[in-house]
């Protein structure tokens, strides 16, 4: 019986381990920062929003700058947040290709639900009712206040949710 319960306990501290090292982002500060960070470093490159030569320059830019700035202390972007920051980059308008090309829009919900963030051409926007482009310097889908929890379109500048 001792076999049992000590096998018991070997698995509930290995799914709790699992737990704590699988868990998501949730430092919305730290992702504010590496994004801000990581772009201002790009943009000193030639690799910024407005400069990259292409879409695909931009974002590996991004991803590199993102993760020279994991780190374990405090302020430092967590590993596990990594990802949010390049998710940030790939739904953005940034690089030559797409900045003069495409927009971020709000494209209406159906049946009620919030509306969605869209990088499409501007006539593309227009025919879904959609609005775009968003608010001045939102380059990306992503919110700048709010990272982790709402897209641009259902975010407000302030940080305070809409709704």
């Amino acid at each position: 019986m001792r076999s049992v319960w000590k096998g018991l306990l070997a698995i509930s501290v290995l799914v709790g381990t699992a737990q704590v090292t699988f868990a998501g982002c949730t430092d919305e500060t730290a992702v504010k920062n590496a994004r801000m960070t990581a772009e201002e470093q790009c943009t000193m490159e030639g690799n910024g929003c407005a400069n990259a030569p292409n879409h695909g320059a931009y974002v590996s830019c991004i991803t590199t700058k993102t993760k020279a700035l994991v780190g374990t202390n405090p302020g430092q972007l967590p590993k596990n947040c990594t990802g949010k920051v390049k998710k940030c980059a790939a739904k953005s308008i940034c690089g030559a290709d797409k900045l003069s090309t495409f927009v971020v829009c709000c494209v209406p919900g159906k049946n009620g639900k919030p509306p969605k963030c869209k990088i499409t051409h501007p006539d593309k926007c227009t025919a879904k009712s959609g609005t775009g482009p968003l608010m001045s310097g939102n380059t990306s889908c992503c919110s700048n206040s709010q990272p982790l929890t709402a897209d641009s379109c259902n975010a407000s500048p302030s940080g305070a949710f809409l709704n």
